[in-house]
């Protein structure tokens, strides 16, 4: 076992080699394990896209019989650095609200764990330690075909019947693997967000959301560039949310679809409550500065008067 720990926080992760190396072998999912006050073990995982379902797959998988969600991991294949987004935070903050939950971000040649700060809020924008990952050796898959994978066979058939052979055999039947949308509605920072996987719809033109609450519908149309940030804000009046995300091609055709359905407060979001809560710290405020100026005040009446006060006679 290998242990991650840092003087920033008191959470310590243990984790094998051998995880860590079938992990890297797919899209993201959720981890499971044992936990001990703040130390994580981790032990094993299921990959698909982050719901409740998944991360509650341990109540009815006899293979993780005694192991409890612990978190979840997301690659970043083709990232320069290891961070979380604004969508994977709501996605961790929905599913794993546990403060000691954790992330696991694994990029190119590097990977990082991201934990809760003490106030509920993650550093999103660098993990407090970054480990070496070996080079991805397979494709995903477990079983001993799908790791000799799609590039194995072309260079036997290559090797068998000749380039031109495997390179038709290889265009014919070799579709790339396409990763889950992971479409989901969580909360950042007071604020309700639509999120997804960017990667998943990386060819897309653009893509609409309808949005249906029980006394409304609306349908909310996205550019190529934002899709590529992987969430968008919502204003919402009920706590009954269904959405269906959509995405489209050039030429208009349908790429991607996918939809989900949140429950929370009802209107958690409005406007007037939003406001009223910025008012009500406004006020608090305001009532500290009076008292800090009713204190000064008379500070200062003190002080006047044992400057004016006419000395005492002899």
């Amino acid at each position: 076992m290998t242990r991650w720990s840092a003087a920033e926080t008191s959470i310590s992760i243990d984790y094998s080699q051998e995880l860590m190396e079938a992990i890297r072998g797919e899209a993201g999912g959720a981890l499971f394990g044992i936990r001990e006050n703040k130390h994580v073990t981790l032990l094993a995982f299921r990959a698909g896209a982050i719901d409740e379902a998944l991360a509650r797959s341990h109540e009815t998988d006899p293979e993780l019989k005694g192991m409890i969600p612990v978190g979840w991991f997301v690659p970043h294949a083709r990232a320069a650095t290891v961070s979380m987004t604004a969508a994977e935070e709501a996605i961790f903050q929905k599913f794993f609200p546990g403060r000691w939950q954790v992330t696991l971000v694994a990029g190119a040649a590097r990977g990082g764990f991201f934990i809760y700060e003490p106030g509920g809020s993650v550093r999103r924008e660098k993990s407090y330690r970054e480990f070496e990952l070996k080079p991805l050796a397979y494709a995903r898959g477990s079983d001993k075909a799908q790791k000799f994978g799609t590039w194995g066979w072309a260079a036997a058939l290559s090797f068998v019947l000749g380039a031109g052979a495997a390179a038709a055999f290889f265009l014919f039947f070799w579709k790339p693997a396409v990763p889950p949308l992971g479409l989901t509605v969580g909360e950042v920072e007071k604020q309700l967000l639509i999120c997804w996987n960017p990667a998943a719809i990386a060819n897309a033109d653009s893509a609409t959301i309808e949005v249906k609450e029980p006394e409304s519908s609306r349908l909310l149309n996205l550019k190529r560039q934002q899709l590529a940030r992987g969430a968008y804000p919502l204003e919402y009046t009920s706590g009954d949310l269904n959405l269906r995300m959509t995405s489209y091609g050039r030429d208009g055709s349908i790429l991607l679809q996918e939809g989900t359905h949140y429950l929370g407060h009802p209107v958690a979001a409005s406007r007037d409550l939003l406001e009223a809560e910025r008012l009500r710290a406004e006020n608090v405020k305001l009532q500290a500065d009076l008292k800090n100026q009713t204190a000064r005040v008379r500070q200062l009446e003190q002080r006047v008067k044992a400057l004016t006060q006419p000395p005492a006679g002899p």
